[in-house]
């Protein structure tokens, strides 16, 4: 093997050795170069290839071997396959791909052969590409589980890359949308994405162009700072939640999520609050019901109008403490109470009993109080309030004058 070929083969392996040029050094006269400091630099090169970790061989024009160097032979003496026959018919950049049916020491058994044509037939150059290999396969085998995670999500995907043009979607982002299968698998960019979904109606219609692109704008930059959540209500009576998260690589993946169920949810739960309100309204006692914690959740018509001449008006979140002496204010003392504050704490069962608060003039007050599921407790009054309110405070005006 000539010098030129064993240059071409260490450079191609990036081994960092001399350059042995054939012929005269410019400003040197041929007879400068003794054969001796040739043959010392042929050896070098030699040594380089021997010990090189990378099979290196050369093969003459008929593809047949000519010359390998130790890890090449290693190879050849404990594998059936013959990687210089493997690269008579090289790829057309140069490189082919070989997998050996078993592993010498540490030697892999996955190999991209580089090939280059030098003087006198070709040069090559094997690599071990095992862990490449591997993460390649580890990479397609995380793609694939995330789509099929993402292909059984209810809420549809879309993911643009850095360059602001699609990468990724789900089956979902077909349902929710409408778009065409065509028009996402040709990675449209952001604006034409939301452009085709404000054509489908799937977006609120702006009252200008110019606003609506400021105001796409505007939501692409709130998705990059992950500070974007909108809901849209649709000509349809649907309702979708779309939100913008940032991802590595200034990517950015938009969520759009059908929350009609839950809106309407919401809606029916709102009217039959206001129903059962109206129902608790109607009523001709007052009503009051407090949580296991003492704190007053609802009331009706009749409690605010029952106890309106204790000063204060009941609201929602007051404590059952506040709303006793407010009770007491207007009736006076009572064991009920103590017997009310028991059975919100649940110490004591369901009972009733009546309030003597008119004196001579027997004008009282009935109060009953009644576990609820949850821990709740109603306390149902009968009885105007405000007439047991009269004679009381002017007997303690006569007790005070007194």
């Amino acid at each position: 093997m000539d010098y030129e070929t064993i240059s071409a083969i260490l450079v191609g392996a990036g081994l960092g050795l001399l350059i042995l040029r054939m012929g005269p050094w410019p400003g040197r006269a041929p007879h400068d170069a003794a054969p001796m400091a040739l043959d010392l630099e042929a050896q070098r090169l030699r040594q380089a290839s021997e010990v090189s970790p990378l099979p290196m061989w050369h093969t003459g024009p008929d593809g047949k071997l000519i010359w390998a160097n130790r890890v090449y032979r290693q190879i050849a003496d404990v594998s059936d396959t013959d990687l210089a026959f493997a690269t008579r018919r090289p790829s057309k950049d140069g490189k082919t791909r070989v997998t050996l049916p078993r592993t010498v020491g540490d030697i892999g058994v996955d190999f991209e052969i580089s090939t280059m044509p030098v003087t006198g037939g070709t040069a090559h150059i094997a690599t071990e590409i095992s862990a490449i290999l591997k993460a390649e396969a580890a990479r397609r085998t995380f793609v694939q589980t995330l789509s099929k995670t993402f292909a059984d999500l209810p809420i549809a995907l879309a993911v643009f890359d850095k360059d602001r043009r699609l990468a990724l979607f789900n089956p979902a982002l077909l349902d929710l949308t409408g778009l065409a299968p065509t028009f996402l698998s040709a990675r449209p960019d952001t604006m034409s994405f939301f452009d085709q979904l404000r054509e489908n109606r799937i977006m609120p219609e702006p009252k200008s162009y110019a606003e609506w692109r400021q105001r796409l704008a505007d939501l692409i930059k709130a998705a990059r700072d992950d500070r974007y959540t909108e809901t849209w209500s649709l000509p349809n009576d649907r309702t979708y939640r779309i939100s913008g998260r940032p991802h590595p690589d200034g990517a950015i993946a938009f969520l759009i999520e059908d929350i009609s169920s839950e809106i309407s949810l919401s809606r029916r739960y709102r009217a039959e609050l206001d129903c059962m309100s109206a129902v608790l309204d109607a009523s001709d006692k007052a009503l009051a019901v407090f949580s296991g914690q003492g704190e007053l959740l609802l009331t009706n018509a009749g409690y605010r109008r029952h106890w309106q001449a204790s000063g204060r008006l009941s609201r929602t979140g007051a404590s059952l403490a506040d709303e006793i002496a407010g009770w007491r204010k207007l009736a006076g003392d009572s064991e009920a109470w103590q017997m009310i504050r028991n059975s919100v704490a649940r110490t004591s069962a369901a009972g009733e009993a009546r309030i003597d608060a008119g004196g001579k003039q027997s004008l009282d007050i009935s109060v009953s109080w009644t576990p609820l599921p949850h821990g709740a407790t109603l306390v149902s009054f009968s009885g105007d309030a405000q007439a047991v309110a009269a004679p009381r405070k002017a007997r303690l005006a006569h007790i005070a004058g007194a």
